[in-house]
């Protein structure tokens, strides 16, 4: 979908200040498990990313799902995409890069909603290891009609070496589009029918 032609609006994260516009319940530095903002490594060993996306280095920021031996449990990121820029959109489209290094990741779900976060419908996941604590893999996503929330979701492996990552974000709207004229349809014409001949009379 990057290679449509998008609105100029558009929100856009790289994590390097804030957590911009996620919605801050849904993320908490002082709790143990969760998604929260951090640069450099993560406390846990051999999982999460070393390095961020934005800058490539051990000081940019990036935003991690902290799972510490969760089996179970869902860790929700939040976004209210119409308080943030409105709803004068019919489509939307997200991309962003994730880091998924660790031996016992679960998996990473991008959910949507259309009735403002009471359900979701999950669009997009990716399950287990992606790689090394350097390496970070772009993630792009359409949306259907009428999107006005999104969620990152997180759900542990069952062990201390399942953090994910995502950095730079990008969610931009798509305007909607001019209607589609249909062709005026050509007369159909009727094929001509030859005039019946009448027959030769003999003479008696």
């Amino acid at each position: 979908f990057i290679s449509q032609t998008w609105a100029q609006t558009s929100l856009d994260c790289d994590f390097e200040t804030d957590a911009c516009f996620f919605d801050s319940s849904t993320y908490d530095q002082s709790t143990t498990y969760g998604w929260k903002r951090i640069s450099g490594s993560t406390p846990s060993g051999s999982t999460g990313p070393s390095i961020d996306h934005t800058t490539g280095t051990s000081s940019g920021y990036y935003i991690y799902d902290e799972v510490k031996k969760q089996t179970s449990g869902q860790f929700n990121l939040d976004l209210d995409v119409t308080a943030s820029i409105g709803s004068d959109f019919y489509d939307w489209g997200i991309s962003f890069w994730y880091n998924m290094y660790g031996n016992q990741l679960g998996d990473l779900n991008v959910l949507t909603s259309t009735d403002g976060g009471s359900t979701f419908t999950t669009l997009w996941t990716k399950t287990g290891e992606q790689g090394g604590s350097t390496e970070w893999f772009n993630a792009q996503v359409e949306f259907g009609t009428g999107v006005n929330f999104i969620r990152f979701q997180g759900n542990g492996g069952g062990g201390n070496r399942g953090d994910s990552a995502i950095d730079d974000m990008t969610v931009i709207p798509m305007p909607t589009p001019a209607p589609t004229l249909k062709p005026t349809p050509l007369p159909t014409t009727q094929p001509s029918v030859p005039p019946t001949s009448l027959p030769t009379l003999l003479p008696s």
